[in-house]
């Protein structure tokens, strides 16, 4: 854990209650996962507001043996220095949440494959937490508390961890840390992760026992063209995880599946619930919540 925390608000910000605070592990997940409803939360006005927490925001510490392949990855992202990759993602992250209407908070961790050879390629990436990373979600829930978003009133949304990254795994593990906190706490479906693998989602609910949970699926048809907008922010990275089918259709095609009928949707799995009457409700599926706050407000302008 190096440096501080990135996005400062205002006072008034500050003192705000954000109904829904999204944990995206990298500066894209959220974006990619679930940026439909952060823009439908976004314009909920009085309502509710979203604010975004990116985890892996960071540089490591001086020092850190940088890996054949995490060279290769900044080349690919077009930026050979890590702390000019960092500046550069973190510009894409500003550029999505301004698109998606939410405010951003980066915390001050080292993306895993920058973490000295402990996860020296992809595979490695895909196992699970190295010893030296047994204290990361801890370290991850503390940091968050430290933000001062958290209320008992609060929805917290963060990753399934489908694909197994460790990364997700780490914000997953954080999740569970913060329960308590909290007055509920959904999981978002990691895309394209759950795209590209038909049986990440089902797998990764039975690794955390709700293979019989009941998800709640979330419509954005007014949204996903902003979501499309705000994705198409992370320039360094659209052409990586998007190498044969363009990135739009690849979203549409998704959110569809999610729907299930003609329009578009993300999903979400419950974690936890302490105060069901009194959190503000991010999901309204077969159970009493309050109403929703999503309230359609109109599209929010393209990134800049």
């Amino acid at each position: 854990m190096t440096g501080g925390m990135r996005g400062s608000r205002s006072d008034a910000e500050s003192d705000a209650n954000f109904a829904a605070v999204f944990l995206s592990p990298h500066f894209d997940d959220v974006a990619l996962s679930c940026g439909g409803t952060v823009a439908s939360v976004a314009a909920s006005g009085e309502q509710g507001r979203a604010q975004i927490v990116t985890v892996f925001g960071d540089v490591p510490p001086d020092g850190t043996v940088v890996t054949p392949y995490a060279q290769s990855l900044l080349a690919e992202w077009g930026a050979p220095l890590l702390a000019e990759a960092v500046r550069l993602r973190h510009a894409e992250d500003e550029a999505a949440a301004r698109v998606l209407g939410a405010s951003l908070v980066t915390l001050p961790f080292a993306d895993g494959a920058f973490r000295g050879d402990t996860y020296p390629n992809w595979p490695a990436l895909q196992t699970t937490l190295a010893p030296a990373d047994a204290d990361l979600p801890a370290q991850i829930a503390e940091a968050v508390r430290a933000t001062g978003l958290l209320t008992r009133e609060t929805t917290l949304i963060g990753p399934l961890g489908a694909g197994r990254h460790v990364d997700h795994q780490a914000v997953f593990a954080a999740l569970m840390l913060l329960a308590p906190d909290v007055a509920a706490i959904w999981l978002y479906e990691d895309f394209p992760y759950a795209a590209r693998n038909t049986d990440a989602v089902q797998s990764s609910l039975a690794a955390i026992g709700l293979t019989n949970s009941v998800p709640h699926t979330h419509d954005i048809s007014g949204w996903l063209q902003t979501k499309i907008r705000a994705i198409a922010c992370y320039t360094s990275q659209v052409p990586i995880l998007f190498p044969e089918t363009s990135m739009p259709d690849a979203v549409h095609a998704y959110a569809e599946v999610v729907a299930g009928e003609a329009g578009a949707a993300e999903r979400f799995w419950p974690l936890h619930s302490h105060s069901r009457e009194k959190h503000l409700g991010l999901m309204r599926a077969q159970i009493d919540l309050p109403p929703n706050p999503f309230r359609e407000k109109g599209e929010r302008a393209y990134c800049t």
